[in-house]
């Protein structure tokens, strides 16, 4: 659960953080851990890995009405896990909107485009012993536009 906390500096500018430590629920071994039947002995019931935590904190700025606007936002985590390599990753985002069109009857069309970027300190996206699942490529860069 993120622990937020927001300003209001003028009705059109704002700015918050928040901070959280949640589990990571990509997949079971991200989430609750697996277990090596391989390794497994009649004394021992075998390597275990997984239970990946995040540990995350976001600070964000936006400006703007229901007629135009921007917003930053960055953020880290710092993911662990038992018996897996500890990973870093850092992110953020930005855009900006604008009204297109209102009509009264129908409602509103906004525009917008946004650019997002990502990178993971360590690429550990296997499933084998050591490694938690827990990024994709060790760099993502998307922008979109609505």
């Amino acid at each position: 659960m993120p622990i937020p906390v927001t300003e209001v500096w003028r009705p059109d500018l704002r700015h918050g953080a928040a901070f959280s430590r949640d589990p990571i629920l990509d997949t079971q071994l991200s989430f609750a851990g697996l277990r090596d039947e391989g390794s497994a002995s009649a004394s021992y019931v075998g390597n275990t890995w997984g239970g990946v935590i995040s540990n995350a904190g976001e600070a964000g700025l936006n400006f703007g009405d229901g007629r135009a606007g921007w917003y930053v936002q960055g953020g880290g985590q710092y993911i662990t896990g038992r018996h897996i390599l500890e990973n870093k990753r850092i992110d953020g985002d930005g855009g900006a909107y604008w009204a297109a069109w209102h009509h009264p009857e129908y409602g509103n069309l906004t525009a917008g485009m946004n650019f997002f970027g990502m990178h993971y300190e360590r690429n550990l996206r296997h499933f084998t012993y050591g490694q938690g699942d827990t990024s994709g490529p060790a760099r993502t860069c998307s922008p979109q536009f609505r």
